[in-house]
């Protein structure tokens, strides 16, 4: 097999083992007791900024930020079982491929959206952006209850995170992003309920999320310092339990880490100088990402995008 053959199976992996823990989550965010005014109003958020999307917010193709390289590459996942982009060949049999910088989680949630409603290039990806980010408005309450305990700030997070424009335009696209987003909060709620519970199923749900968050953009692997953070901020340092998280991470993203260290050899990923990661382009950048963050280049200029 083919090391982008490998990778797919971590990932199938991940996938049983949320839909397997997935319930038992559920049942510990129910001990939590949120008062019941609150949840009503997280759902009428959430509901809300479901329908402003369908209703307003019209789907977009953004070339520049390769959407079309995922669906080739999702179809390439489903056909052929294999992670690479297909550059040339006929319509049962690809010929010439050639490898994504990026990570192929995305491409592999199209695959199976493919899979159960068949190939719609562009509507698959729209629609399952939109499920993601709307779930990601409920995650991102949940992440700040377990932090804060307290309903109104974990309801104010939502809400802001709901209202950005970037996530509002930007939800009905067909990149990584959002579903990027989800997972790493997936990854972080499962990690805070652990490290409360030590619930076997709820440790399933966390090793899962992070297969997925962790191959969802290249710079996804920065979701293990962030999750590292945490479990040693808000837990006692356990060796044994440190050694029981990293193996499963360790084996499930081992090819993906191999094929990260073969792309950081050949791709650029756009940088102008040697230093392809650098905290330099991070303080050059605040400004850039500041504006980004709510659609503007850094001149100023509001960010257009192609409706499709």
């Amino acid at each position: 097999m083919e090391l982008t053959q490998i990778m797919l199976i971590p990932l199938i992996i991940a996938t049983i083992g949320i839909f397997y823990s997935l319930p038992e989550l559920f049942k510990e965010l129910k001990k939590l007791k949120i008062k019941k005014e609150y949840l009503a109003i997280l759902i009428a958020i959430s509901i809300s900024f479901l329908i402003f999307e369908i209703l307003f917010v019209k789907p977009t193709e953004r070339i520049f930020f390769d959407e079309h390289l995922y669906q080739d590459e999702a179809m390439d996942i489903l056909k052929q079982f294999n992670a690479k982009m297909c550059v040339y060949g006929t319509n049962e049999t690809c010929k010439i491929f050639i490898y994504y910088h990026q990570g192929i989680a995305w491409a592999y949630i199209i695959a199976l959206g493919y899979l159960i409603s068949g190939i719609n290039v562009m509507h698959t990806a729209w629609n399952l952006n939109l499920i993601f980010s709307t779930l990601s408005i409920l995650l991102l309450f949940f992440v700040c209850f377990m932090l804060t305990r307290k309903e109104p700030t974990s309801l104010i997070s939502s809400f802001f995170y709901a209202s950005t424009p970037l996530i509002l335009i930007w939800t009905r696209t067909g990149g990584a992003e959002t579903s990027l987003v989800f997972f790493s909060l997936l990854s972080i709620l499962s990690l805070l309920v652990w490290i409360e519970t030590k619930n076997k199923k709820i440790f399933v749900l966390l090793i899962s999320s992070i297969v997925f968050a962790a191959q969802g953009k290249i710079e996804g692997v920065f979701i293990l310092p962030i999750l590292a953070a945490f479990y040693f901020l808000l837990s006692k340092i356990d060796v044994e339990e440190i050694v029981k998280i990293s193996i499963p991470i360790i084996l499930l993203l081992a090819p993906a880490f191999v094929y990260l260290f073969v792309q950081y050899q050949q791709d650029t990923f756009g940088a102008t100088e040697n230093k392809k990661f650098s905290l330099d382009y991070f303080f050059q950048n605040i400004k850039t990402n500041s504006l980004f963050w709510f659609n503007y280049y850094q001149n100023g200029t509001p960010i257009q995008t192609q409706n499709v």
